[in-house]
């Protein structure tokens, strides 16, 4: 994709200096004790699984990732003290995204591959990541923790997936229709989770990581006047994004506002439903905020623009490098395999993208290229997933299917997905036993349990298991700790108030796969057993609910 320079970049072509054109940007904290490489490898690894239970689905290819490594050493190297040198992470999709996380890795999205025109391009895209994990900016921003993978956030990104494809989106338990109902929207899910997941810069870290980005790409004796198109690129992927993201905050806020006190609920009732609409609204807007905006308290790019110049004229040793530039960029990206790897990702997006749709049909001749290409597959497991799904929805061919879920499932990269489709045939076939291990697999793979809980569940009662189901309910209820809301309405129902108090999180699906409430049965069982200290209980609750009244002005 060709984008048009303004006037002051054929400026900025001009003065595109080198390794001599003035000192390379060195921001961050000084004096931050380093990571140790096992404790970063750790942490690197616990950011894939993170993003592998969102279904952000990550394309195998290790010799791009080798060509992005060297491109960042050779960037790094005229930073002092300069940190390690970032995993990269190639995620498949058609947005033009790049995002650094906390725990050392850089997300580059597979349309960056695409759309960028040369090494000197890339260079610029990964020297601002670069300064921003110098600079240690994303330790704020990283939303993996502030916007944990609940029923509530995943509806939400069904709700957006539905919205942009119109397809219906499995009920919580419903394993055996996954594959049919949920699977062509797993890549739009993932990327609304890179959405919401990607750190949202303010405008002085945006500049402090343009001017020490150009410094770094100047110092590596790349050419500055690549951020001319990169700033571009950047700036309509914002609007895309912020727009994503802030018809989400509009249906989060929505459905955390449904539960508004009835105007003659009683004193409890009223004092719960005010704290559950206010803690989850506070909820909503803290996880947001910033969010929506992402885009729209930038600098424009003419000035973005216009503060670069500036810095490479204040900056300039008046020499002109003319070394040649991007020796590799055509090697490595636009042919041989690499080339046939993005190639064949984008084909598979736009499969996903028409079985995402009312007109699946429309996408034939893409799918027919793709499943004619020998050896599709071998370039990346990932694609298992377009080429499998299709012949699932349309092709009517299960069998063949299942092998793409069996290969997908057992490789490295396999998001949650992978685990719930596999296990979505073993269901049909009644094959609970193995449909259960494909589910445990996934959990310890993905270190985290409670995101296969509820299918675990399901699976447990279609197998007959109705003790297990149990067990694994009650697990479900201890994967949250804390005061949780369904945790303060059980407080204010012991002191008299006779609350209703409903499952959230992912214990609420985990409970509408089980049929009921084990955590309420139990209680009901123990009522007529007081246990001992429950006036003690009652005396804390009491003066809880005081003190709440008191709060909201009761």
């Amino acid at each position: 994709m060709k984008t048009s320079v303004a006037l002051p970049w054929l400026l900025l072509a001009s003065l595109a200096l080198g390794p001599g054109a003035g000192a390379a940007g060195k921001p961050g904290k000084p004096g931050k004790p380093p990571m140790s490489p096992e404790r970063r490898a750790a942490e690197q690894a616990a950011a894939v699984r993170d993003y592998l239970g969102r279904d952000m689905i990550f394309i195998s290819a290790p010799g791009i990732e080798s060509y992005l490594n060297d491109i960042a050493t050779k960037l790094l190297a005229s930073q002092d003290a300069a940190p390690p040198v970032p995993k990269f992470l190639i995620q498949s999709t058609d947005e033009f995204s790049v995002f650094t996380d906390t725990r050392g890795n850089i997300v580059v999205g597979s349309e960056v591959l695409r759309q960028v025109e040369s090494e000197d391009e890339l260079a610029a895209a990964i020297s601002h990541e670069l300064a921003h994990v110098i600079a240690s900016h994303a330790e704020t921003k990283n939303l993996v923790q502030k916007l944990p993978f609940t029923v509530e956030t995943a509806q939400l990104v069904a709700v957006a997936v539905d919205s942009r494809g119109q397809k219906a989106t499995a009920r919580p338990g419903e394993i055996s229709k996954f594959a049919g109902d949920s699977l062509a929207t797993t890549q739009a899910a993932g990327t609304i989770w890179s959405d919401l997941i990607a750190p949202g810069w303010n405008r002085q870290q945006e500049r402090e990581a343009d001017l020490a980005g150009v410094d770094m790409v100047r110092a590596a004796g790349y050419d500055p006047a690549a951020f001319s198109s990169l700033f571009a690129r950047i700036d309509a992927a914002q609007a895309v994004r912020s727009a994503r993201v802030e018809a989400l905050r509009q249906d989060a806020l929505k459905r955390a506002q449904a539960g508004t006190p009835a105007a003659d609920a009683s004193k409890g009732d009223a004092l719960v439903d005010s704290l559950k609409t206010g803690l989850q609204t506070s909820a909503v807007e803290a996880a947001f905020t910033g969010l929506a905006g992402w885009g729209t308290d930038y600098d424009t790019p003419e000035q973005r623009t216009t503060a670069v110049l500036e810095h490479v004229q204040n900056t300039s040793t008046g020499r002109r490098d003319k070394t040649p530039r991007s020796p590799r960029f055509d090697a490595e990206l636009r042919s041989g395999r690499h080339q046939q790897l993005l190639d064949a990702d984008r084909s598979a997006l736009a499969m996903m993208a028409g079985m995402n749709s009312r007109e699946p049909g429309s996408v034939r001749g893409v799918a027919d290229a793709l499943l004619a290409t020998p050896g599709a597959v071998e370039l990346s497991p990932h694609l298992n997933l377009a080429i499998g799904t299709w012949q699932d929805t349309v092709q009517r061919k299960p069998a063949e299917a299942e092998q793409r879920a069996m290969a997908w499932s057992g490789t490295e990269l396999a998001p949650r997905a992978a685990y719930l489709w596999r296990a979505s045939y073993q269901i049909q076939k009644r094959d609970y036993q193995n449909a259960m291990s494909t589910l445990e697999t996934g959990a310890g793979r993905l270190g985290e349990r409670s995101l296969f809980l509820p299918q675990m569940i399901a699976v447990a009662r279609g197998g007959g298991d109705l003790s297990r189901a149990d067990e694994l309910g009650m697990e479900c209820s201890r994967t949250g700790t804390g005061l949780t809301l369904s945790n303060m309405a059980k407080l204010l129902e012991q002191t008299g108030n006779k609350v209703a108090s409903q499952p959230t999180g992912v214990y609420a699906e985990c409970v509408a796969a089980l049929g009921y409430d084990p955590v309420q049965r139990r209680e009901q069982a123990l009522k007529t057993q007081p246990a001992a200290g429950q006036k003690e209980l009652s005396d804390f609750t009491r003066k809880l609910t005081d003190k709440l009244n008191k709060a909201l002005g009761k």
